[in-house]
């Protein structure tokens, strides 16, 4: 089995073929074509009782198997305390591939075409891939570079911060990592969140039209409050009001119990 080194090196990719892994396990994450970190790691136990590995990155790699077929893994993981790569038994019939074992070892096949062939090693099933190494270290470096250099992302980032405090933060730099942040160019495309947070509405009308209302008692508004600590020297704990649209007059109810706003309702009207 190849070591660390000869992997990064050769462009290799073993796997051993694991029934017993819920997911795809890497320990060099150079192999990613793009990953994201993870917050927080997942802790990943192992056969022994009570032991755990942690994975920290979860990604992408593109390979070629020893069939010549193209393809995709996605979701793996990366936990550096792995001793070996593993290839989930699981994760591969999820996508939709058929895993026949024989004396030999193992063969993948996918809407019936065979895409993989594994060997037997020592009571294991070994599968290898190849990962085109300068093009993944290349298309990373691209993502990256679009990344830092987005500045529609570090305005998310920053809270929506408005373009001129943010080359006040950059020009007087007022962050420890500046490099972050130094190639970063303002712009004035419109934010969505920023506009649908800083609109407002129009005002509403100061004066109403009343001309409908011709007579008192035709429109009455009524509101309860409370309940009110202390109550009053009668034990009442509400307040029911009604105001009469036509001539303003108000009238205040107090009640002991908010039940008690039901019965004035009815008497009246």
């Amino acid at each position: 089995m190849a070591g660390h080194h000869d992997q990064k090196e050769s462009g290799k990719l073993p796997f051993l073929l694991d029934s017993g892994a819920s997911d795809h396990l890497v320990n060099q994450d150079v192999f990613f074509t793009s990953f994201e970190e993870l917050q927080p790691p997942i802790k990943i136990s192992v056969a022994k009782n009570g032991t755990y590995i942690t994975a920290t990155k979860r990604g992408t790699i593109q390979v070629v198997s020893n069939m010549g077929v193209e393809g995709t893994l996605e979701n793996v993981l990366y936990c550096h305390d792995v001793p070996y790569n593993l290839l989930s038994v699981r994760r591969m019939q999820e996508a939709g591939m058929e895993i026949i074992f024989d004396q030999k070892g193992v063969t993948i096949n996918k809407n019936d075409k065979i895409v993989i062939k594994g060997k037997s090693l020592n009571n294991l099933t070994a599968i290898h891939f190849i990962v085109n190494i300068k093009r993944v270290v290349s298309n990373r470096f691209q993502i990256h570079s679009v990344i830092s250099n987005n500045y529609e992302l570090w305005h998310q980032r920053l809270g929506h911060m408005g373009k001129f405090k943010f080359l006040e933060l950059k020009n007087k730099q007022m962050v420890d990592d500046i490099n972050h942040i130094e190639r970063v160019v303002p712009n004035d495309n419109l934010c969505e969140a920023c506009v649908k947070g800083k609109q407002a509405r129009l005002s509403f009308e100061k004066k109403k039209d009343k001309q409908y209302i011709k007579r008192p008692l035709f429109i009455i508004h009524s509101d309860v409050c409370g309940p009110i600590t202390p109550s009053t020297i009668n034990n009442k704990n509400y307040f029911v009001l009604f105001v009469d649209e036509y001539t303003h007059y108000c009238v205040t109810y107090l009640v002991t119990y908010k039940s008690g706003f039901q019965g004035i309702s009815r008497f009246c009207c």
